[in-house]
């Protein structure tokens, strides 16, 4: 009885939620954030949570717990309570910034493409191994270089019209794309979509170009996500390492009969049997229930899964687990600090193997999850308040600064308002850490640059 009080109090809040967001008619980081917290809390729209546990070894089926949805209507209560305190105090107290941001995008294409360049001579036939994770386990530091820049090159380049830099961006992306990673590139989109989502509350013609154009990019990250793992299949026969599922998937050896197995159906044909693959693949893309099955197994039913487990056994960790890992933040916190953070564990090292011993691929994290386990609904609240709290930083950040600076805003805030949904706090921290660096690098070299340029025009000016 409690859950469904609860369920039609979520609802509730949602649809007000969504209403005062609409009728704030802002498209900046708070705007992102709430959307973002919406789709990810979806199953709790629904009430329950169904996905596959995958290789046949049955289904996850679950109503939603209360503990889970106090957690939810907390984080999406709080970020409400935070955006009307900024609308009312802080934006009216903001002013404007200058920076010397002009050579920002040329700064950033040149180290993606650097990161590319060292990752491709490093890593090799690695990128084409058709599991993730056996990308993962090949991949290294100049891959991060690469991926972590590029977002940031493209947005930026967009926003100072440096169309040259976007088309490389737009390209990488697409690289990263086939070898299995969407972060990137989502998070560059919600940067383009912080550029022009003014349009959103405009007139009706370009709000319905852009809700169009949305809508397209989303379904496009969808249906290559589905094309490219039968395309990478195509060419795996080059990856290094064989592509058995079991092996990633539970972490654990690969029998010689699997690894006969493998070999004997790539060299039976392998051309014809992948091009079979993609035939299905495009067959399967044209029913309509592939997209609704979508939906209902998406990546929000299995990170909400990790909350709603969590609630339901009460499932606890030590809270020095998210002390140690929030840690990993400190500027200089290895080589000045003695900081070392590679033998804290991972949220899902913690969680997995407790509650979800039977899922087979890889279920990314969840930090509301992890705060439920190490302080309960008190913890909850204080990530709701900082995840809130950055997000109106971020806000105000990008109405004072100029373009490009904003764009770099941008990008850190689809790190920040929508991946941080699926990660917990050490890889969230690594992953904003890598990319204030990187953004930072490349206003103070721009800034160098610049200054560098005007004694030059001044000294000219003199003979």
């Amino acid at each position: 009885m409690l859950s469904s009080y609860l369920h039609i109090g979520y609802i509730s809040l949602v649809v007000l939620t969504v209403a005062f967001f609409l009728w704030r008619r802002r498209f900046d980081a708070l705007f992102v954030g709430a959307m973002a917290t919406i789709i990810y809390f979806l199953p709790a729209l629904f009430g329950s949570i169904q996905f596959p546990y995958g290789a046949d070894a049955g289904y996850y089926r679950s109503a939603i717990v209360p503990g889970a949805y106090a957690a939810m209507l907390l984080v999406v209560a709080t970020l409400s309570g935070v955006t009307v305190v900024y609308d009312r105090l802080a934006l009216k107290a903001l002013g404007r910034a200058t920076v010397r941001d002009r050579w920002v995008p040329e700064i950033l294409c040149a180290v993606m493409m650097l990161g590319f360049v060292v990752s491709v001579a490093t890593i090799g036939k690695g990128y084409l191994c058709v599991e993730t994770t056996d990308t993962l386990a090949r991949i290294n530091y100049w891959y991060y270089v690469a991926s972590y820049s590029t977002p940031l090159a493209l947005v930026t380049a967009m926003a100072a019209r440096k169309w040259w830099i976007a088309v490389l961006a737009g390209a990488m992306l697409m690289g990263d794309l086939f070898i299995g990673f969407r972060g990137a590139s989502a998070v560059a989109f919600l940067g383009v979509c912080l550029l022009y989502g003014r349009a959103l509350f405009g007139g009706w013609r370009k709000r319905i170009a852009f809700i169009v154009a949305v809508g397209a990019v989303a379904c496009a990250l969808f249906v290559v996500k589905q094309l490219a793992w039968n395309i990478k299949y195509t060419v795996s026969v080059a990856c290094p390492a064989l592509p058995v599922t079991a092996r990633a998937a539970v972490g654990g050896e690969v029998s010689t009969a699997q690894k006969a197995a493998v070999e004997t159906a790539l060299a039976a044909s392998p051309t014809e049997i992948h091009l079979d693959n993609l035939a299905h693949t495009a067959k399967m893309l044209g029913e309509g229930n592939v997209y609704l099955d979508a939906l209902r197994y998406s990546e929000p039913m299995v990170i909400g899964a990790i909350l709603n487990e969590t609630a339901r056994r009460g499932f606890t960790i030590p809270m020095r687990d998210v002390v140690d890992q929030a840690l990993l933040g400190v500027p200089g916190g290895k080589s000045l600090f003695q900081i070392d953070v590679s033998s804290v564990p991972l949220f899902s090292a913690r969680f997995r193997p407790a509650l979800f011993p039977h899922v087979t691929f890889g279920m990314a994290s969840n930090p509301w999850a992890q705060a439920y386990a190490a302080g309960g609904l008190a913890l909850v609240f204080v990530f709701a308040l900082v995840y809130a709290s950055c997000l109106a930083v971020f806000a105000a950040a990008m109405w004072a600064l100029p373009p490009v600076s904003g764009a770099l805003v941008a990008v850190a805030v689809g790190w920040w308002g929508f991946y941080v949904h699926r990660n917990d706090v050490l890889t969230e921290v690594g992953i904003m850490k890598m990319t204030i660096y990187i953004a930072a690098l490349a206003v103070l070299i721009s800034f160098v640059v610049s200054g560098a340029a005007k004694i030059w025009q001044i000294r000219l000016g003199h003979r």
